[in-house]
């Protein structure tokens, strides 16, 4: 029941994200599951839809992650589907690497006052996503890097790396090492893995 709950609360958040975000066309290519490039006008419009033209003028073709394996709107903003539990999500490439790491941005919900009025319009955030180079499986991180669930997952995918585990062994570690005013610790952990461990 909670991994249901959880999947359906990414799925309405990702879908909140894509209409305020990707709500006209935007230059970019798409890349089909055999190779071929195309090059155009790309609107994301759900979790597994792009509408895509090659001008203004043209009609709207969609296409789904049964075609498509990942989009660019530039060198630095590509997004990929990939396979979570049960699940077909567009996410984005964060980092590449021996590990890479995608992201999801969502919304809470609104907290709602007695009389029904809405008190605020729910806080923004972004939920990671692990997988080892040429997977299409990735796993989800908690939003909590504190958790002891955050440790374990990604414990998995640092094994093959000497004395990388006392780096997180507990959240202290991971506070001491990976901490600072510039980058998330989750992205400075996996840019730090895939520095020292490829």
């Amino acid at each position: 029941m909670k991994k249901l709950i959880l999947i359906l609360i990414i799925f309405y958040n990702f879908n909140i994200f894509c209409q305020s975000f990707f709500n006209s066309y935007e230059n970019g290519n798409i890349t089909f599951r055999d190779g071929t490039v195309k090059y155009g006008l790309v609107k994301i419009t759900g979790a597994n839809k792009i509408k895509f033209k090659k001008t203004k003028k043209d009609k709207k073709i969609i296409y789904t992650h049964k075609e498509l394996k990942k989009i660019n709107f530039s060198p630095y903003n590509e997004h990929e589907y990939k396979i979570s539990g049960s699940s077909i999500l567009l996410l984005k490439k964060v980092i590449t690497g021996k590990l890479n790491l995608y992201s999801i941005e969502g919304r809470s919900p609104p907290l709602y006052g007695q009389n029904g009025i809405p008190m605020s319009t729910g806080a923004t955030y972004i939920m990671y996503y692990l997988s080892k180079n040429g997977s299409d499986l990735v796993e989800a991180l908690p939003l909590n890097e504190k958790r002891k669930k955050y440790r374990k997952i990604f414990s998995k995918y640092i094994s093959d790396c000497v004395n990388f585990s006392e780096y997180i062994k507990d959240r202290h570690a991971i506070k001491k090492n990976f901490k600072d005013n510039i980058k998330p610790i989750t992205e400075n952990i996996v840019t730090f893995y895939n520095e020292k461990c490829s």
